[in-house]
Formats: structure tokens, C-alpha cells, sequence
């Protein structure tokens, strides 16, 4: 059902879903709306991209913002935000890197800057603005972001790849169950049932055993990487080195990004026929967004 709220000053539409326990409503962004949004996360990139050129820190566009640029030249229209990727050790360097870098208009959000952070990647967001979804409430910091991914090394042996899923989505649930709180345990029985777990231990120490996951995969010799936190799950989200290096460049808007050296290859396997255009109905945000500012950015 539909219905319409007020929120910041202003009228907006919100879709309420009722056919479960634990009910989810969101915004239902308008035109105008979308355009401000992709003004200001590309505002994000063009800072992000400058940094990691100033200090010679390779990454690439990933996702939506990767089939954006090779299907639309931009933003995909109905998406919402900006994704980029690079490998564990360069991302480990931005996290030093970044926060002192960045102008004073934004945030670097991650666990060391960020107590309650949930995600197992970082965010740069813009201070004064507000773009809050349904399950980061627990976050103190919640401005318009784009994500900046890490891609981690992972094995080639179905076994082995097995036993690293397992042990990286228990830890995940954990830390969600943890940092989250009612609001994830009242999901289902499972999410209960790891909240449960969660209360024998802190957080640093369950943030401290995923941590030591991703360090021992550092050392492993394969050819793939994965975005483990991608949202297509860690099969399709695992690629070929070699589709990724050396990399190249697309247009995305205004000028040119790095980009995995065979899109076709990278983009097939995440997608399969990425130039198809989906069903209008759903040429929707995926974001479950509960609260919109743009703050000093509305005449943006």
C-alpha cells in the first residue's frame, strides 16, 4: 500500500510493505530527487578519484557504476549510488590515507573511524546531508555515500571456498546481530538466534577474528579475487584477475574512470546480457531509504 508521510519539512512517498513480521517502508525517490543525489555522489567520486591519483592508489568502477558507464556512459538512471573497488592491500593503505585527505565537507566511515558501523567496507559521505536506510540505523554518521569495496583473494577449491563463506557469513550475522540490534533480531527465528549468540562476545573481538579472515587471505595463490560484500553473492561477484588488469578506462559522465580491463567478460559474469534493459518494474532503487536530507546541497 502507498501512502505519503512528511519528512524534513517536505511531502514524501513511502511504499509500506505488510506481508511480514518485521515491516520495511521506503521512500520512493522522485525525479528531481535522483538528480540531486547523482550530483552528489559524483561530487563524492571526482574527491575520491583525485585522492587515489594524488597518492597512486589503482581501483575500478564496479557494480552499477561500472555497467552504468559502459551501458548509459553514466549513472544508470534509476540507480541511486556509486560502487568502486580495489584490492585488499591498496584499501588497507586508504584507510590510513583517506581520512586525513578528504576535504572537511565529507566522512570517511569504517570501523576505526566509526564505532557501530555494521559493513565490512567503508563509505565516504557528505556531512549535512542525510541518506538513512532501514538497516544502518545503528549508524551515528548518515550522510549521501558512495561504497568503496575491498576485493580479497579467495580461493579456487570449492572446499576451501566453501569453509571461508561459512566462517565470513557467521562472523557478518554476528557483528549485524551485535550492532544492530532489535531491529535485526526481529527479522526471523535465525537472526534471533544470533543475536543470542552475539551477547557472549564483544565486539572487538568478533571485528578482530573477521579481520584475522581477511589477513589470511592475503597470502593465498589464486587467480580470482571476489567482492565479498557485493550484492550479488560471492559466487558472481568472484572474477578473473585478469579480466581486471591491466586496467582500462570508460566514460562515466564527465570524464573517464579506471575500469576492469575486460568489462565484457566481468560485466557478462555478474549480469549475463548487461546491455538488456530490465523490466520497467523493476528499474528500481534497490536502497530501502527511510529519511532524505540534502542539507546545503537542495539547489544543487
Amino acid at each position: 500500500m502507498a501512502f505519503h508521510y512528511i519528512i524534513k519539512g517536505k511531502l514524501a512517498s513511502v511504499m509500506l510493505s505488510t506481508g511480514r513480521r518485521h515491516e520495511r517502508w521506503t521512500m520512493v525517490l522522485k525525479p528531481d530527487e535522483q538528480k540531486k543525489l547523482h550530483a552528489i555522489t559524483y561530487m563524492i567520486l571526482l574527491e575520491f578519484d583525485k585522492i587515489c591519483k594524488n597518492f597512486d592508489i589503482p581501483y575500478i568502477l564496479i557494480g552499477g557504476t561500472l555497467l552504468g558507464a559502459v551501458r548509459h556512459k553514466g549513472f544508470i538512471p534509476w540507480d541511486d549510488d556509486i560502487d568502486v573497488a580495489l584490492l585488499r592491500e591498496d584499501y588497507e593503505r586508504l584507510q590510513e590515507i583517506m581520512p586525513k585527505a578528504l576535504r572537511s565537507e565529507f566522512f570517511w566511515q569504517d570501523w576505526n573511524t566509526e564505532k557501530n558501523y555494521p559493513q565490512n567496507f567503508a563509505k565516504i559521505r557528505v556531512k549535512g546531508t542525510v541518506y538513512a536506510e532501514s538497516n544502518m540505523n545503528a549508524c551515528e554518521n548518515k550522510g549521501i555515500y558512495i561504497d568503496i569495496f575491498p576485493l580479497d583473494n579467495v580461493p579456487e577449491s570449492r572446499l576451501s571456498f566453501l569453509l571461508f563463506r561459512i566462517r565470513h557469513t557467521l562472523l557478518r550475522v554476528l557483528i549485524f546481530a551485535k550492532l544492530i540490534g532489535r531491529e535485526y533480531r526481529s527479522l526471523s527465528v535465525l537472526h534471533a538466534l544470533a543475536g543470542f549468540v552475539s551477547s557472549f562476545f564483544s565486539i572487538d573481538f568478533l571485528r578482530g577474528a573477521q579481520n584475522r579472515v581477511y589477513k589470511n587471505l592475503k597470502s593465498i595463490k589464486t587467480g580470482k579475487v571476489c567482492n565479498i560484500f557485493g550484492s550479488w553473492g560471492m559466487r558472481r561477484e568472484t572474477f578473473n584477475k585478469d579480466w581486471i588488469f591491466p586496467l582500462g578506462e570508460a566514460e562515466f559522465e564527465t570524464k573517464t574512470f579506471p575500469v576492469p580491463r575486460d568489462c565484457h567478460a566481468f560485466l557478462s559474469h555478474l549480469y549475463g546480457d548487461y546491455m538488456e534493459l530490465p523490466p520497467v518494474e523493476k528499474r528500481v532503487s534497490h536502497h530501502k531509504i527511510v529519511e532524505l536530507d540534502f542539507g546545503p546541497y537542495t539547489n544543487i
